[in-house]
């Protein structure tokens, strides 16, 4: 193996762009307030890589915004099991458990995001 072949970064799939256009589609609908193709987007890009947190994650953010909160909070959960690090992805599943009565797990989400 050549030192260009070891810096070249391998996808996980064949269908590593196919991931990326539906991740920024998924952006795109949720910008535009387009939950209902958010979702979908989300989940056909949780499909093609399961173990990535951005489909959930912004599948998530669209069940917030469609007031669905069980199913965001499943989303959002899944996102964060898989990124526990992400801010982001913790502050929206502490609104998530927030919403839905969990205000004692919420704050420890919040205070862990902002360490």
């Amino acid at each position: 193996m050549s030192d260009h072949d070891e810096d070249q970064e391998i996808e996980p799939s064949g269908d590593g762009d196919r991931y990326e256009t539906l991740i920024d589609q998924a952006h795109d609908a949720l910008d535009n307030e387009d939950f209902e193709l958010a979702v979908d987007l989300g989940r056909e890009a949780i499909e093609l890589e399961p173990d990535d947190p951005e489909g959930y994650f912004v599948a998530g953010i669209a069940f917030l915004e469609l007031a669905e909160y069980p199913r965001a909070l499943d989303y959002l959960k899944e996102a964060n099991a898989r990124d526990a690090d992400d801010a982001q992805i913790r502050t929206y599943y502490a609104e998530a458990r927030f919403v839905l009565g969990e205000e004692g797990e919420a704050e420890k989400l919040l205070r862990s995001a902002l360490r």
